[in-house]
């Protein structure tokens, strides 16, 4: 009988060990931009959208104001802190408004500033709401080493290619990734 229970016990550790070899780190980082640890932004409703059900996490970070033109306005900047769980070689990914909209520049940590390309393919685009849509824009790659970053981003330009009196901020979410990603609206890495 001790032989017996003796064996059932070194199966089930044998078993418990190899689920746990199973285990793998995730190679992905989700922040959501409504997370935001600090921000300038003037919020605005209207621009979220009429189905919060469309957003990931059912919310947004946005701003909308009507100095454009003004040399002198203010500078509308967002910061997230996040933690990437290896050292390597990401891809940044925003979900983001129309992008003929929006403007900005954005750095990791205390890093070169990086300015969105407006030519950059936007993917999987949806629409959000009469004159609102929103998509993936992939930022390009970034070496990030394991522990806590800082995300900040600031809006640079007017709508309209900078003519426009509108400044314009729609962000859903980001995505610092290791592994091959396929937008699907507010889908995670993995997600159906």
């Amino acid at each position: 009988m001790r032989k017996i229970l003796g064996l059932i016990l070194l199966i089930g550790a044998v078993l418990v060990y190899g689920q746990e070899q199973k285990k793998e780190t995730k190679k992905w980082v989700w922040i959501e931009a409504e997370m935001v640890k600090e921000t300038s932004f003037r919020p605005n409703s209207w621009m979220k959208g009429d189905d919060p059900e469309k957003l990931s996490g059912g919310d947004a970070l946005t701003h909308l104001s009507s100095d454009g033109q003004d040399p002198n306005r203010d500078e509308y900047y967002a910061k997230w802190e996040f933690e990437v769980p290896e050292d390597g070689t990401y891809e940044f990914w925003s979900r983001e408004g129309y992008k003929g909209h929006i403007k900005y520049k954005w750095r990791i940590d205390k890093g070169e500033w990086q300015t969105s390309d407006y030519d950059a393919p936007y993917k999987n685009v949806i629409q959000i709401g009469q004159f609102r849509t929103i998509g993936w824009v992939n930022n390009g790659k970034v070496e990030l080493k394991k522990g806590k970053h800082t995300l900040e981003l600031v809006l640079t330009g007017a709508t309209s290619g900078g003519k426009g009196n509108d400044v314009w901020g729609l962000f859903d979410c980001f995505l610092f990734t290791q592994e091959r990603f396929q937008p699907r609206g507010k889908s995670k890495p993995g997600e159906e």
